[in-house]
């Protein structure tokens, strides 16, 4: 609709063009006498171009700021005394010839581009409440010739209208007929090997034109070559055309002609996929090309052939992005809901295919889904599980139908269950990966298993991919019924259908019991030799996510001053995802922090660093005495004899220097009482710090020794993490603070935080 209205504006626009050029008049500035404003001379208007010449828009390319084919033009509106005008309307318009171009805004509304994001072309532009300036582009088209903008703005006294014109040429106007320029036009649509009832055709055009980008003359023999360029498929590929005597050519050479600058073609596929060349050849010699060539002008293309096969499958929407970002919750999406009736989560997925080069295959390709999520251990206590039967050591028979294992075990695997292979994260099947096993991305995928023999060999339903043996070196899990998740209430998986862009989408379930639980999904097409895999763990909500404390009231306890037992606080905690109704999330970590305050241990630190401050202070008290440069006996007995006794009948020596030390003695006696102090405050604190020695933990349920201490708890199928809070020989004046939060940083829980206080008990 919005398009709808634009293209009615704009129709609306060209309608009034003229009514406004005969109000607007041409020329310049006001006060002129060419047609112009003639009143009072209260506004000018000018305009300039960043330039007047641009080339032939011959093959339609979009406008761009500083490009080859725009042109930027300023328009100014200034009052008598030369300052701008603000609040200014401001028009544009576009005069004849059609063709050669169109006025673009280039300002990023939306209002000015079409649904697609690409620019309108107008015939005016207008620009309200300016500064006095306006901005606009004008986009050369693919007719010659010079247009005319016209700028305009109304006197906001008189109402009279003044304009100034410019004049843009649009190619050089030297027309030779010759060939200048040729190239290919095509619509970007999927080629394939011809037999499978798919699009075998391509038509395109070749498009000839002069060097004053006009189509060069409707020739009297074929001026157009086309000929497939070796590195073709080689599988029957051929050209055809009609050339100028009205004969149909066929093969890996056609010549052609030709009408009004366009030649046309088709491209005829063969058996193999591919990709093939072709080169356009003209003459700008004589644009003959049946009397061979001389002066060659010429372009080259590819078509891409496709075989029709999935080569390619990724899983892509908001569950996979969530996976790729390692998220603990994922909001519900448009078609995400949950059933709380019967506790089920159903989350949208969605998987693209192509083929060898990117483009969706024919519709109607079938694609397999399965997960799996058991046999595993560790959930939801210890992990988010690990499958029981998996290893980083797997060997697919390239090209084959057995799997092998280096050191791991497939002895608990069972014909019927499911063998995952390829992007499998070590935390999967408890393996830790090594620099020799990578992931190879040529063998991802899953099979059904067909049989077992010993515990490190089975067989599968399809055959692995044909690429180079590298030895033990993919990761895998095993999967086997039962299953708490499912596609489409499938357990054993479901197969669909590519639609026109080689996608499928569907659903797939899991229980609120099961949140925070490890799985695998995989994806198969084309027989298996396409495949992906999507490992992660089942999500729940993340708006709203809640960390409760129960009771909720808990949130404090006493300890006995001094008591060097500890003291055993139990705390539950419960981690809700934001679901309607709120859901456990199982199998989440809930950090723990704690912070102890001792008021006796900080005074310690206060007095201790009271005693470094003060002994530096004395220090360099002393320094400053002993280099004063007179002595103190100098300057309270006066001289002495070379004994070092006084001698007698002299006074003290009472000059500058002696005032000078003696302010130093005074600063260095004062810097040594001050240590005492600090001396003194110390040893009080260290008595007051060494009579407790506060200890605080966490530990699990049952423990009652900070040697068993842990820096997270992790909840259970409930959501519940519990843990025992200890504290020991809490003074009188401290404090235990602590704080438990959730890891996930998209879990946006509230942290609860639990306080130990200390009392003195009963008298």
């Amino acid at each position: 609709m919005r398009s709808m209205i634009k293209r009615i504006s704009r129709a609306m626009c060209l309608s009034v063009i003229v009514l406004l050029l005969a109000s607007c008049g041409g020329g310049g500035g006001g006060g002129s006498d060419d047609g112009g404003f003639t009143g009072s001379g209260k506004i000018n208007v000018t305009m300039t171009p960043s330039t007047t010449l641009l080339p032939v828009n011959s093959f339609g390319a979009p406008p761009q700021i500083g490009g080859p084919f725009t042109s930027t033009f300023t328009v100014r509106v200034e009052k008598a005394d030369g300052s701008l005008l603000g609040g200014a309307e401001i028009s544009v318009d576009l005069i004849a010839p059609e063709g050669s171009g169109a006025l673009v805004y280039l300002d990023g509304d939306s209002e000015h581009q079409d649904d697609d994001g690409n620019e309108l072309l107008f015939r005016r532009l207008v620009f309200e409440d300016t500064s006095g300036i306006a901005t606009g582009h004008f986009v050369a088209g693919a007719t010659p010739g010079t247009v005319t903008l016209q700028a305009s703005s109304a006197d906001p006294n008189t109402g009279e209208v003044d304009s100034a014109r410019i004049e843009i040429t649009v190619g050089s106007g030297a027309s030779t007929g010759q060939p200048a320029l040729i190239g290919f036009q095509s619509v970007a649509t999927p080629l394939y090997i011809t037999g499978q009832g798919q699009v075998d055709v391509k038509l395109f055009d070749v498009q000839v034109l002069d060097d004053a980008g006009i189509p060069v003359p409707n020739s009297t023999a074929n001026n157009v070559r086309l000929e497939l360029l070796p590195g073709r498929p080689n599988g029957g590929e051929r050209l055809t055309a009609v050339g100028i005597n009205g004969d149909t050519q066929e093969g890996t050479i056609v010549n052609t002609r030709t009408l009004n600058g366009v030649a046309q073609a088709t491209l005829q596929t063969g058996s193999l996929p591919g990709t093939v060349t072709i080169a356009a050849i003209a003459d700008r010699e004589d644009n003959d090309v049946d009397n061979g060539i001389q002066n060659a002008v010429t372009d080259i293309t590819t078509f891409p052939i496709s075989s029709g096969q999935i080569v390619s499958l990724s899983f892509t929407g908001p569950y996979p992005g969530a996976v790729a970002a390692r998220q603990n919750t994922l909001d519900l999406g448009v078609d995400d809901f949950i059933n709380a009736a019967n506790g089920v989560y159903t989350r949208l997925i969605t998987v693209v295919a192509t083929d060898e080069f990117g483009n969706p295959p024919p519709p109607g390709q079938p694609v397999t889904l399965r997960l799996v999520d058991s046999p595993t251990s560790g959930y939801p206590d210890e992990s988010r599980g690990v499958f029981n039967i998996g290893g980083d050591d797997g060997n697919p028979e390239e090209g084959g139908f057995t799997f092998a294992t280096e050191t791991s075990s497939l002895a608990a695997a069972n014909v019927g269950c499911q063998l995952y292979f390829g992007a499998i994260p070590p935390e999967f099947n408890g393996s830790v990966a090594t620099s020799r096993r990578e992931f190879r991305p040529d063998q991802e995928g899953s099979r059904i298993i067909t049989g077992l023999s010993g515990s490190q060999l089975l067989s599968v339903n399809t055959a692995f991919n044909v690429t180079a043996d590298t030895g033990f070196d993919v990761p895998y899990v095993v999967g086997c019924a039962p299953h708490f998740g499912n596609v489409e209430n499938n357990p054993g998986g479901v197969n669909l259908l590519t639609d026109d862009s080689g996608i499928v989408s569907t659903v797939f379930n899991y229980p609120i019991n099961q949140l925070g639980r490890h799985f695998c999904m995989a994806a198969e097409a084309n027989g298996g030799k396409a495949g992906a895999l999507m490992c992660h763990w089942y999500l729940g909500i993340a708006t709203g996510a809640t960390l409760n404390l129960i009771p909720a009231d808990d949130t404090d306890f006493s300890v006995l001053i001094g008591q060097e037992d500890p003291v055993v606080k139990k705390v539950t905690l419960q981690l809700l995802d934001g679901g309607v109704p709120p859901s456990p999330l199982p199998a989440e970590t809930i950090a723990v922090q704690i912070d102890i305050t001792d008021p006796d241990k900080t005074d310690r630190i206060n007095a201790e660093l009271e005693v470094a401050v003060a002994e530096k202070k004395l220090e360099l008290a002393e320094e400053a005495v002993s280099e004063a440069g007179v002595t103190e006996e100098q300057c309270t007995n006066g001289d002495v004899d070379e004994n070092g006794d006084p001698i007698p009948g002299d006074p003290p020596d009472d000059s500058s220097e002696c005032q000078v030390l003696l302010e130093l003695i005074a600063a260095r006696d004062e810097a040594a009482a001050a240590l005492r102090e600090a001396e003194a405050a110390l040893a009080e604190a260290e008595i007051r710090d060494d009579a407790y020695e506060p200890q605080a933990c966490v530990v699990p349920v049952g423990s009652t020794t900070c040697d068993d201490a842990v820096s997270v708890l992790r909840t259970d199928g409930s959501g519940i993490a519990m843990g025992n809070l200890l504290v020991i020989d809490l003074p009188p004046n401290g404090l235990v603070e602590f704080f438990f939060s959730t890891v996930g940083p998209e879990v946006l829980a509230d942290t609860i935080t639990v306080t130990a206080n200390p009392t003195a008990g009963d008298d």
